[in-house]
């Protein structure tokens, strides 16, 4: 039950920073006088670093003695 209530919260601070990634983006934006459609190409910007860094550690499954 603890572990379900701690990502609940994780998932709702990850929705609130998203929230204020795109409100902060959006009047950038507006300020700079370009299309908001250019908020995909931020988030395209943002996730490049992880596609690109992030590997997962191999684990070998199968059972040793």
């Amino acid at each position: 039950g603890q572990i379900i209530g701690v990502m609940n919260l994780v998932n709702w601070i990850g929705i609130l920073t998203s929230g204020l990634l795109h409100l902060g983006t959006s009047r950038l934006l507006a300020a700079m006088q370009l299309p908001p459609n250019l908020i995909f190409l931020v988030g395209v910007a943002l996730l490049i670093p992880l596609l690109v860094w992030y590997r997962p550690v191999s684990r070998d499954l199968a059972m040793t003695d």
